[in-house]
């Protein structure tokens, strides 16, 4: 599908940094109520959504992973600043290009934001190679309301209330990954529902099926993408067992799941800076999409050759008894040592295989640098760990990384970090 580089027709006042809009329905909104009238905007708050779109927002430097963004709101408003321009500028540093998506309210209920959502995933699966998007790096993204939102996306990908008929419907709706950060989850009318966000979906007097379809805990399949979840314990407003229901679910249906929950966190966080300890959300969600290679890894730096003498680091003389998870292996006055025999990509996984977070693979040895240098040449690419520095060497083979047998064929995964507080 040719990208559709048409503005709406509509007279928006968009009060973000010129993004580009596409809507999502060229061919006339499904169920368009009478008298619709463009989106209202107010502040940082967009209302009354008839026609919805997407505003793209391009990375300087992309890197073909694609997010639609869902902001929350209760399906009344949308906050387009602390859930929507600020989220797309954070995640557009990381090379991500960011869609936030304006979608249908409570003027329609569902299955209109469904639908829109969806349609939203088949838009930008349909135009990758006009977007430079990969298309099995395209993930969802909510905030509260949102947040229900991308996880209906997460789990009612194939419902066929999300089609219409149109030619589209042919493309996967199915997101890569889900981010949802407090999010409303369930319906079911309990004390942890939120109301509000239910009235206005579901309408004043839903029907119990109803309820339960849209209590996404009870949709999670083995299909459903890997997920992060983010959430407060003290939100007053959508409880934190909503976030905890749906990581049980996901873990009886072995999905891959990642929750953070912090004992203070009012309810929309999103983007604020001082927001405490939850202000640190984006960066766990960075690292977790590349432990998950929905981001690239850095790249490894080319450094210069240093005219020191040199020697070979002996990885299969490295200590024999079992590594205890976490426990660091220090190199006192280390001189500089290759590691120039590694084949490979700097992370090579075996297919269908989810890497370990640092520190939580048996085989894995952490060594810390307390002086001289490691150099590691991979596909000619080195990287020099010095002093302060940590250098995490994991091996994927059956005999583990102490004592690989004759012919063995041994994977690894080498990843650096960023040089600590150096060691005195």
């Amino acid at each position: 599908m040719l990208r559709l580089v048409l503005l709406l027709s509509l007279t928006l006042s968009l009060r973000v940094a010129e993004p580009a809009v596409f809507p999502l329905w060229p061919e006339g909104v499904p169920g368009l109520l009478p008298g619709a009238a463009p989106e209202v905007i107010d502040g940082d708050q967009g209302r009354a959504v008839h026609y919805p779109y997407l505003a793209e927002f391009a990375p300087a430097v992309p890197n073909g992973t694609a997010l639609v963004v869902c902001p929350g709101g209760g399906y009344v408003n949308l906050s387009l600043d602390n859930e929507g321009t600020k989220v797309a500028q954070r995640f557009n540093a990381l090379g991500v290009r960011v869609f936030v998506l304006h979608y249908r309210l409570k003027e329609y209920g569902q299955p209109a934001p469904l639908r829109d959502v969806l349609r939203a995933i088949r838009l930008v699966r349909s135009s990758t190679a006009d977007f430079g998007v990969d298309p099995n790096r395209i993930g969802v993204m909510g905030f509260s309301a949102g947040g229900h939102l991308a996880a209906s996306a997460a789990t009612l990908f194939d419902d066929p209330a999300g089609r219409t008929g149109a030619p589209l419907d042919a493309v996967s709706a199915r997101p890569d990954f889900a981010v949802l950060i407090y999010p409303v989850i369930t319906m079911d009318g309990s004390a942890i529902t939120h109301a509000g966000s239910a009235r206005a979906l579901l309408g004043a007097s839903p029907t119990d099926e109803l309820r339960a379809h849209y209590s996404l805990e009870r949709q999670v399949t083995a299909r459903t993408p890997p997920v992060f979840l983010a959430h407060g314990q003290d939100d007053r407003s959508v409880p934190v067992e909503n976030s905890l229901r749906f990581y049980a679910a996901l873990r009886a249906a072995h999905v891959p799941a990642e929750l953070h929950v912090w004992p203070h966190g009012s309810h929309g966080f999103g983007m604020h800076a001082n927001a405490g300890p939850p202000a640190a959300w984006p960066e766990l969600c960075a690292a977790w999409l590349r432990a998950n290679h929905f981001l690239p890894a850095p790249a490894m730096t080319s450094i210069p050759k240093h005219p020191l003498p040199s020697t070979v680091l002996d990885w299969t003389k490295l200590p024999v008894h079992p590594t205890k998870i976490g426990e660091r292996r220090e190199l006192f006055d280390a001189p500089t040592a290759t590691l120039s025999n590694l084949e490979g990509h700097v992370t090579t996984v075996h297919a269908g295989e989810i890497p370990h977070p640092a520190h939580q693979h048996p085989d894995e040895e952490m060594i810390l640098v307390k002086s001289g240098t490691i150099e590691v040449t991979i596909n000619g690419r080195t990287e020099t760990v010095g002093p302060g520095s940590v250098c995490f060497i994991s091996s994927r083979d059956p005999h583990g990384l102490r004592n690989p047998g004759p012919g063995d064929a041994t994977y690894f995964v080498l990843r650096f970090v960023s040089p600590l507080t150096p060691a005195p």
